[in-house]
Order: structure tokens, then sequence, then C-alpha cells
């Protein structure tokens, strides 16, 4: 009995294991990338863009609905 549970145990272990990581990122590589709104804009497009976005969501959150989507 005790040396048919070794393997189960065994398997049940390496599957468990290979769960606990992270899907799609190989183990061992910690490459953690920062927010969009946490980096700078690479063009002044990218600028305007994002104050944009910036502008209507203070409209949405204040109820401002039509001029938020505009």
């Amino acid at each position: 009995m005790k040396s048919t549970l070794a393997p189960v145990v065994l398997a049940v272990a390496l599957v468990l294991g290979g769960c606990a990581g992270a899907p799609g990122v190989p183990a061992g590589s910690s490459s953690i990338s920062r927010p969009m709104s946490d980096t700078n804009p690479a063009t002044p497009a990218d600028a305007r863009a994002r104050v944009h976005v910036e502008l209507g969501m203070a409209y949405f959150e204040v109820g401002r609905y039509d001029v938020a989507l505009d």
C-alpha cells in the first residue's frame, strides 16, 4: 500500500506545483511593468490623449454624462 501511494502523492504534488505559477509567465521571471497611468507619454499626442481621458473621467464622476461622452 505504501509503495503505490508514493507515486500518486508525487503526481498530485507536481500538478499542484504547476498550477501555482502565474499563467503565461515563465517561472523565475519577475518583469513587472508599471501601469500606463504611471508612465510618461512618449509623444505629444499621447499626452493630449491622456488629458482628454482624464477630463472625460472627471465629468463622468460628477454626473455630466453628456459632456463626458463627447
